[in-house]
């Protein structure tokens, strides 16, 4: 809750900036600090931007990291860390309104300082280069905002660079461009003032749109209600050491109160030291609440062992690896949230890499007695494996995460947690930002049993099933949700949805091989019908298939058939072959995929059969008539070779057409025909032999016929000499022939 103090619009815009000089202590310093309200804002924007230049202008308090003061600054003439001044304003009331105005860095490889001082400050001044419109930066400011203060203020600066006569268009213009771009953001009524800090780059001429911008502040302006109640807690960006003094924190108080002589603790060097002064730009304090802007001087502390940190009292800030977070995320990061993906995590000014681990609540309203953000130890929340944008089904506070840390780092409980990817290519346009939330407690994750304890987490899981039968009117039978020999004990209870959105429960198991009995209150609907599935279920069959193994001691296969009752299916795979050409010689009546697979391959041997058939009639007489010339034919089984004489060589496993291969007759007047589709002179191979010896007319002319008369005389005369072999011979190749069977010896033969 906030409250909301109007400020007096009636005083000169120049009284109310005063500069407030360098004061000693005095009595009546704490009265005076007592009578301001401290309130800061975060000036962001693109590199570039004229963010300094308005930090320069409005400040009449500067701190000793104004203003990029660092000699690594001014070098490189762009801001590298936070700079703080402020300016004071006054109210209608008693007190004044003193604005710390924190510089932010703008360049993409700052963002986690950017982050860091985003999360101390109560409003924002997004500033932005009105000749460049929105950029890379300005849109992960405008992000960075709505995580942490959701109030702000844009200045369109540079308005100078543009001609008088066309200023106001573009004004118009570009206003009108950014109220499109913000109208789904926290910042959609933010006033959008005109500005020019450095009016033609010199430093002579006043700023353009200043007063403008100081009333629309007063006017814009919420004042905030500082708590001093509970633990002190303190963010400190600076450390650096005063001869003679000590050494000197500045920061802003996060939580509680502070006051001089007060002993507090420094959690990373685990030490406790003594507050011997504070100062507020520069003016001394005696104390310091909520929202201050101060300066912790302390003594015997060596300042540089410490740059940024935290300070703390009562032992409120503890050194975790692993918390709970309430989570959202961010609309404008593309990318998917994922469970066990890893993220840069940014807990005041520490960032440290951490794995993400996503569970949460539907619709989960927030009302219960448990933690802040809605969570409770107690409860059991749903694991989830990504990250959901906020919605109705998913509202705010409804999801969560634990964060194990890659090291332990200093976490107060109620912090602000962000969350990006911050080794995103620089280059790139995309939100490097992903998801933001609170630290809610801190978890322990030594063991998986000690985080059960703390952490109730459970997935959801299903199965999926058919149904089997109708029982009875109300009670059906089910199959496939479970194994056999499942206990099923922890499942009698749960609820069974169907495809038409029936419930039923479960009952119980039905016999032993995992079916399930539902019983169903509302009767069961005619809408359900048993799931006829062809590739049927072995479950009814799984002891059959176990006792045929048990009595013959062998291995057992299941028929794939759909129609296989033979033996509940079960065969031993010594007869699997057998049984396939035999049982299922005819297909199944239904739609069976071994039929099929089947169907096609004789389809397929059928098809090369008749292409063979068809050609090699063709392809012997074309041999005949190439003069021995060698012709081949392939198939999809193999090579087949023709050779001139009508001898076949076979290849590649064809040997399966022996019976059906046809030769040409070697006498010369052949009038056989082995069937009345078929020309002259064709015998079938395995009966060549036979055929030629029977009778043929041919004459003298036939050479196969004078093979055999010379045959026949050399087999019918007892003796010869060689001179009369040889002589044979020699007649016998003479008339082409190759071959001739003769007696190898002298000696008659007998009979």
């Amino acid at each position: 809750m906030t409250d909301v103090t109007s400020i007096d619009d009636n005083k000169d815009l120049s009284n109310q900036l005063q500069e407030t000089k360098i004061e000693e202590s005095s009595g009546n310093s704490d009265d005076d600090h007592q009578s301001i309200i401290n309130i800061n804002i975060g000036i962001m924007g693109h590199v570039d931007s004229g963010k300094t230049s308005l930090a320069k202008v409005l400040s009449t308090n500067l701190s000793t990291a104004a203003l990029d003061k660092s000699p690594s600054s001014q070098e490189r003439g762009i801001t590298l860390d936070l700079g703080f001044s402020s300016f004071q304003l006054s109210s209608s009331e008693s007190k004044n309104i003193q604005f710390t105005l924190v510089d932010c860095p703008g360049h993409a490889s700052l963002i986690r300082t950017i982050i860091g001082g985003s999360q101390i400050i109560d409003m924002m001044f997004l500033v932005i280069d009105i000749m460049k419109g929105i950029q890379t930066q300005t849109a992960e400011c405008i992000v960075i905002g709505e995580i942490t203060c959701k109030r702000g203020i844009i200045i369109l600066n540079k308005i100078d660079q543009i001609p008088i006569e066309t200023r106001q268009a573009k004004i118009d213009s570009v206003t009108s461009k950014l109220k499109k771009v913000l109208e789904k953001t926290c910042f959609k009524d933010s006033p959008m003032i005109p500005f020019s800090a450095n009016p033609n780059n010199t430093n002579n001429d006043a700023p353009i749109g200043i007063e403008l911008l100081m009333k629309e502040l007063k006017r814009f302006v919420t004042i905030p209600k500082r708590n001093d109640q509970g633990d002190f807690l303190f963010e400190f960006d600076h450390c650096f050491q005063i001869k003679g003094q000590g050494s000197i924190l500045t920061g802003t108080v996060l939580r509680g109160k502070v006051d001089v002589n007060q002993t507090i603790q420094i959690p990373i060097l685990n030490i406790e030291k003594k507050v011997k002064s504070m100062q507020m730009f520069h003016k001394p304090i005696k104390r310091a609440i909520q929202g201050d802007r101060v300066g912790i001087c302390v003594t015997q502390l060596n300042a540089k062992l410490l740059e940024r940190g935290l300070v703390c009292s009562n032992n409120s800030v503890l050194y975790l690896s692993s918390v709970v977070i309430s989570i959202e995320k961010v609309k404008f990061y593309k990318n998917d949230v994922t469970t066990k993906s890893q993220f840069h995590i940014t807990i005041g000014h520490s960032t440290v890499i951490a794995t993400i681990y996503l569970f949460g609540n539907k619709n989960n309203n927030n009302n219960n007695n448990g933690d802040s953000n809605g969570f409770d130890s107690n409860k059991e929340y749903i694991y989830q494996d990504s990250l959901f944008p906020t919605s109705e089904e998913y509202p705010l506070g409804s999801q969560f995460a634990l964060l194990k840390f890659e090291h332990q780092v200093f976490c107060p409980i109620d912090s602000i947690v962000i969350g990006s990817k911050l080794d995103t290519n620089l280059d790139t346009s995309s939100c490097r930002i992903a998801f933001h939330g609170t630290l809610l407690k801190s978890v322990d994750d030594s063991s998986k049993k000690t985080l059960f304890k703390e952490l109730k987490v459970f997935k959801e899981k299903s199965k999926q099933g058919s149904i089997d039968r109708i029982h009875n009117e109300n009670t059906i039978i089910g199959k496939n949700l479970f194994q056999k020999d499942t206990d099923m004990t922890s499942f009698i209870g749960m609820k069974i949805v169907f495809e038409d959105g029936t419930t039923g429960i479960l009952e119980s198991s039905f016999g032993k091989t995992g079916k399930v009995k539902v019983y169903i209150d509302k009767g069961v609907p005619n809408t359900l019908k048993v799931n006829k599935n062809n590739n049927h279920n072995h479950d009814d069959e799984d002891d059959v298939g176990e006792n045929l193994k048990k009595k013959k001691g062998k291995k057992t296969y299941y028929c794939k058939h759909v129609n296989c009752k033979n033996n509940g299916g079960w065969r031993h795979m010594t007869s699997r072959s057998k049984h396939y050409k035999s049982y299922h010689r005819d297909p199944c009546l239904e739609d069976c995929d071994e039929c099929n697979k089947k169907s096609k391959y004789i389809s397929k041997r059928q098809n090369e059969v008749q292409v063979f058939t068809e050609m090699k009639t063709i392809q012997f007489l074309e041999n005949l008539k190439s003069g021995g010339k060698q012709i081949v034919l392939k198939t999809k089984r193999g090579q087949i070779k023709y050779v001139s004489d009508g001898h076949v060589v076979y290849q590649g496993g064809c040997k399966k057409f022996d019976t059906s291969v046809l030769v040409q007759c070697r006498h010369r007047i052949c009038n056989f025909k082995i069937s009345p589709d078929e020309p002259e002179g064709l015998v079938s191979y395995s009966n060549r032999s036979r055929h030629e010896k029977s009778t043929h007319g041919c004459g003298d002319s036939c050479l196969k016929c004078q093979k055999s008369k010379i045959e026949q005389q050399l087999s019918m005369h007892g003796e010869y000499s060689p001179d009369q072999v040889a002589l044979i011979r020699d007649q016998y190749r003479d008339s082409g022939q190759k071959y001739l069977r003769l007696p190898t010896t002298n000696k008659p033969k007998k009979g």
